[in-house]
């Protein structure tokens, strides 16, 4: 896992923005999300059905995974790679920090 600054994600959104893989996982609550999110994301909520939420997604994929402030996106990034999710990448600070840097959402 790399933790990445606002800048950075940023950077790693444009430059996968080819690639039909690249997942940017969101993992708030449907109020959270339905009020903001990055561009592109998807939401697989850090609660009881993560595990079996993750099944859908790609192992081997590059991910983004965000929060609010980065608690649960650590939490869920720690658990993926337990899974086996080899290339994951965490927002620092989560989508306040991507707002608080002036970076889009949806």
């Amino acid at each position: 896992m790399k933790e990445l600054d606002p800048e950075q994600a940023a950077a790693l959104i444009a430059e996968e923005a080819a690639n039909p893989d690249f997942q940017i996982i969101d993992v708030r609550t449907l109020y959270e999300f339905a009020n903001g999110r990055l561009p592109g994301a998807v939401r697989v909520t850090w609660d009881q059905d993560f595990a079996k939420n993750l099944e859908a997604l790609d192992k081997h994929a590059p991910c983004l995974v965000y929060c609010q402030s980065g608690m649960r996106s650590h939490q869920a990034v720690e658990y993926m790679e337990k899974a086996g999710f080899s290339r994951l990448f965490e927002l620092a600070g989560g989508i306040a920090a991507w707002k608080g840097k002036g970076l889009p959402v949806t």
